[in-house]
């Protein structure tokens, strides 16, 4: 689980490391940006994100959004991507993570 103390934040954009089911702060900050809108989105209101593209959403339509434009882009769907040990990047989590 992450680890988040309010007292000792920083007010700026969070560096986030998006796992299955969870996420590590790696800079800390007050908030993350939507890889659709570039809206702001406070880390205890963080619910959607995906591990296969390291991006945070602001909603699950904006979530819909972006995998729909990774894959116009070319990319593979999440369920389709093997690392070097034959499983998928997320560790066993399908496509987008919703957290709460």
């Amino acid at each position: 689980m992450h680890k988040f103390n309010n007292r000792l934040a920083a007010s700026g954009e969070a560096e986030v490391l998006y796992s299955g089911g969870d996420y590590l702060v790696r800079k800390p900050g007050a908030f993350v940006r939507c890889a659709v809108s570039g809206k702001a989105i406070r880390l205890e209101n963080l619910r959607y994100w995906s591990v296969a593209h390291q991006e945070a959403y602001s909603s699950p339509e904006a979530a819909l959004e972006a995998e729909m434009r990774h894959r116009q882009a070319g990319g593979k769907p999440v369920d389709e991507r093997l690392n070097s040990s034959g499983q998928r990047p997320d560790a066993g989590q399908k496509g987008l993570v919703k957290r709460g």
